[in-house]
């Protein structure tokens, strides 16, 4: 049977009512049956309400959006005007409207973690392979920033450039992945090192419950903590142990990643990730090195910055694959350690090799070696011939070989000719 739209009214405004923190959620029996509701959006709404969880704002909006102008309007008739002054409190908390004299004020001077190359706030992430040192050398960036320290200095008799200035704050790490002992380990052989013995390094390891990037109430508390601790820049490792049960390859992680760029934003602080590369290496087609990145393309998407770290015995090679602000000329840091009789960690840390230029793409690569390759086919192919030897020679797709065969014959190392008139006449190549 249906409602009467002043009862329809007084029930979706009762239900959608502001209330103060403390208060008991809505009861969303107390709508009723979605059928007897005939304002228009309404059966949607109460449906909506029904099914999510009363304790959710984001839930309760979501139902709420379901409503159309005449349904809104029935309500704030019903209750004189006191549910649209409520939603428009809770949109003046949900939205900051921005106008023309906020978009107009000179930008702020940017503020770097480090010198010219972290901003914060900011949402950095650090990936690579198992066992490429991508949580050792971000624990030796947060005992120097944690100390006041520059970072990375060159190593002594060998090494040029580092020494990166840092901003000096207190620092929290969040570990999801190694526990107190290993911690204790590894911090403990970085401030040794460096003679710290007193410096605002915080960690939390293992909470528990798991903290879960991918529920904003979870973010207001990383916010209310490192807001609490003073902290300039916060570690999480890891991404894929924080990311409460979301598949990291879908659209899944679009939360979690909205939730960490929200608490750096709302803090001020740089936000650094750890996470892991995709197996195989650099991309064999005409692909980036961001491509790299496992996971869903909204975990790139989200990021300020984008460091790739590859090891190679005790050096490692730090480069950026995205960036939305300055570029992170590429380094090789070395990592150097001693160990107690009992085979702990005592002392530890990274020190500065050298600047390093980026690397050229796959397909520059394999261009450069093309010449080699018309000389040893003894014959003069045509483009298909040529991209067949190519995809077997160096596992590349007809894409990436193209590529390859455009760089080479820009930079003048092989020849192409076509063998008739016309733009679509058949190429050969030779060696120039």
């Amino acid at each position: 049977m249906s409602l009467s739209v002043s009862e329809q009214a007084t029930r979706l405004g009762a239900f959608f009512a502001n209330r103060d923190p403390g208060d008991p959620p809505p009861d969303p029996a107390a709508l009723g049956d979605a059928a007897d509701y005939t304002l228009p959006g309404a059966p949607e709404a109460v449906t909506a309400a029904q099914a999510g969880d009363p304790a959710d704002p984001d839930a309760i909006d979501a139902a709420y959006s379901k409503l159309q102008p005449e349904a809104i309007e029935a309500i704030a008739q019903a209750q004189g005007g006191g549910l649209a002054a409520a939603m428009q409190q809770r949109l003046a908390q949900r939205w900051r409207v921005l106008g023309i004299g906020d978009l107009l004020k000179p930008p702020k001077r940017p503020e770097y973690l480090i010198s010219d190359m972290v901003r914060c706030p900011g949402l950095v992430c650090v990936y690579g392979a198992p066992g490429d040192l991508k949580s050792m050398i971000l624990m030796d960036l947060a005992v120097c920033v944690a100390g006041g320290l520059p970072w990375l200095d060159p190593l002594p008799n060998l090494g040029t450039g580092g020494a990166y200035q840092v901003k000096s704050g207190p620092i929290l790490w969040l570990d999801m992945d190694n526990g107190e002992d290993r911690l204790r380990e590894r911090f403990g052989a970085l401030c040794r090192s460096r003679g710290l013995d007193l410096a605002p390094l915080h960690a939390v390891s293992l909470p528990r419950p798991v903290y879960d990037a991918s529920d904003p109430e979870e973010a207001n508390l990383l916010a209310a903590q490192i807001r609490e601790l003073g902290a300039v820049t916060c570690f999480i490792d890891n991404l894929g142990t924080v990311s409460g049960g979301r598949d990291e390859n879908s659209a899944q992680m679009v939360d979690v990643m909205a939730n960490l760029r929200w608490v750096a934003q709302d803090t001020g602080a740089t936000i650094w990730v750890i996470h892991h590369a995709r197996k195989g290496g650099a991309a064999q087609n005409g692909g980036r090195e961001g491509d790299r990145l496992r996971g869903h393309s909204s975990i790139e998407a989200s990021l300020d910055l984008a460091l790739l770290v590859e090891r190679m015995e005790d050096d490692v090679t730090i480069r950026s694959t995205k960036t939305r602000d300055d570029p992170v000329q590429p380094f090789t840091a070395r990592w150097t350690f001693d160990k107690t009789p009992d085979g702990a960690l005592d002392t530890a840390r990274f020190w500065h090799i050298e600047n390093v230029p980026p690397p050229l793409p796959v397909y520059a690569q394999v261009a450069m070696d093309l010449p080699e390759l018309l000389k040893n086919l003894g014959k003069v192919p045509n483009q298909s011939e040529l991209v067949k030897e190519i995809a077997g020679a160096f596992q590349m797709q007809r894409k990436g070989a193209l590529q390859a065969i455009r760089y080479a014959v820009t930079h003048g190392w092989i020849r192409e000719q076509a063998t008739g008139t016309g733009r679509t006449a058949p190429k050969v190549y030779h060696v120039a």
